[in-house]
């Protein structure tokens, strides 16, 4: 399974790429954030420059701090998603 996402950033929105790997495939990474706001997407293999790479593409957030995990058991960690920005988080 492989997709492509645009990204729609802007000076009210950002982005952020779950970068994972082969064992990720088709699991549902969420990100949670103030409020008891939430989203998921799914890891696919997306297409690079000839390369392929598993991630997880929240294509537009608004400013804030998130936690994300994957399936609500593993726990990736938190980062800040800033307006204008595409944020990147490597799965260790």
């Amino acid at each position: 399974m492989t997709g492509s996402v645009a990204v729609d950033i802007d000076e009210m929105a950002g982005a952020l790429i779950v970068m994972g790997d082969r064992s990720h495939v088709g699991k549902e990474c969420f990100v949670r954030g103030v409020g008891g706001y939430h989203k998921h997407v799914w890891f696919l293999d997306r297409v690079l420059a000839e390369d392929v790479q598993v991630a997880a593409v929240f294509a537009s957030l608004e400013p804030g701090a998130y936690d994300i995990d994957i399936e609500g058991r593993e726990h990736l960690g938190s980062i800040v998603i800033v307006a204008g920005q595409v944020r990147r988080l490597v799965v260790p």
